[in-house]
């Protein structure tokens, strides 16, 4: 079964980065809200391993990723993002991070990054989350 990795290594009040790859191949990073005791729509998920499984979304009108299982949470996923603003506790992709608004770090070709992370796997694979703080 297909592994991706979530390596969170640093957070802020503002954010966490991580780099996340597919069978020990970077992909690109990750953008998360930072850590607030698994609070909906203002933390980020708790490190762990989760199932996960590719849906539509209509609100992005594309593949995304669900991930599932997630204690005390619900509508959890890997979607297209560049700011900090575009998550309420998802996870979002990106090929390259870049200085944005007031210095707060952004993902940037965030559609290219899930892209290439969701042509690794069929429909169901595993999400390993860990932290390096």
């Amino acid at each position: 079964m297909t592994i991706i990795k979530i390596l969170r290594v640093e957070q802020t009040h503002l954010y966490t980065i991580g780099v996340i790859s597919v069978d020990t191949i970077t992909k690109g990073f990750t953008l998360e809200l930072p850590y607030r005791q698994n609070q909906q729509s203002i933390s980020c998920i708790p490190p762990g391993n989760y199932a996960i499984k590719k849906y539509r979304s209509s609100r992005f009108n594309r593949t995304c990723i669900k991930v599932c299982n997630v204690h005390d949470r619900v509508d959890i996923s890997i979607h297209p993002g560049n700011k900090i603003s575009h998550t309420r506790g998802c996870i979002l992709p990106g090929m390259q991070l870049r200085t944005g608004t007031h210095g707060i770090l952004q993902t940037n070709m965030s559609s290219k990054c899930l892209g290439e992370v969701l042509s690794c796997f069929r429909d169901i694979a595993t999400l390993s989350i860990e932290s390096t703080f």
